[in-house]
């Protein structure tokens, strides 16, 4: 994928300790054997970084809710109806922590748990008619977010960028529904380890 930068539309994209961690970036790839080691940096960063801008907008906005719980309220208008425990899953927290996030939820009228139609031991969780306001809210801060966060690139770029990241996440998603495999250094160790338990055996 060929990145095509444009001047920053920002002053902020333009700050001396991001111009610093973003020369960092091209001088740590710059001398690696293999550019994908820092594939997992980059995004970390890129993730931590787009949520700590969330929290300041949303505060800026007086946005009534924290992250976590935007994060949970836009996760169900997505899937109306969902269970807690796949809520849960897809957010990828405990079920007792999602309680916690619900149970604020709930108290500001923003979800409802009803009982499931075939099952009564589980509830469905649905977002109230309140909510929608508050929706909107959160996604108008999350597309200026990604407007800052895409600051300088071509719309065909924004694209190639996006689907390149789908296909990671779809990577991901099916490598981690295989059995797990030894990594090649843990492969290499095995032998050796082998055969210190064999000397100090005989010995």
């Amino acid at each position: 994928m060929t990145i095509k930068a444009s001047q920053p539309a920002s002053s902020e994209a333009t700050w001396p300790q991001q111009a610093h961690e973003a020369a960092r970036y091209r001088t740590d790839c710059a001398r690696s054997d293999d550019v994908g080691q820092m594939l997992g940096t980059l995004l970390h960063d890129a993730s931590r970084l787009m949520r700590r801008r969330f929290v300041q907008r949303a505060r800026a906005e007086k946005l009534p809710l924290n992250r976590s719980q935007a994060a949970a309220l836009l996760a169900l208008a997505r899937r109306p109806g969902t269970s807690q425990a796949a809520l849960a899953a897809r957010l990828d927290i405990a079920p007792i922590t999602l309680v916690r996030l619900l149970d604020g939820l709930q108290k500001a009228r923003l979800i409802e748990r009803r009982p499931h139609p075939t099952d009564r031991r589980k509830r469905i969780l649905w977002p109230t008619d309140t909510a929608d306001m508050v929706l909107r809210h959160i996604r108008a801060i999350a597309r200026a977010v990604e407007r800052e966060a895409l600051a300088g690139f071509h719309a065909d770029t924004r694209l190639e960028l996006t689907s390149a990241l789908v296909q990671v996440r779809d990577n991901l998603m099916l490598a981690t529904r295989r059995r797990p495999t030894r990594s090649t250094a843990a492969a290499r160790l095995q032998p050796s380890r082998r055969r210190q338990k064999s000397h100090e055996t005989a010995s």
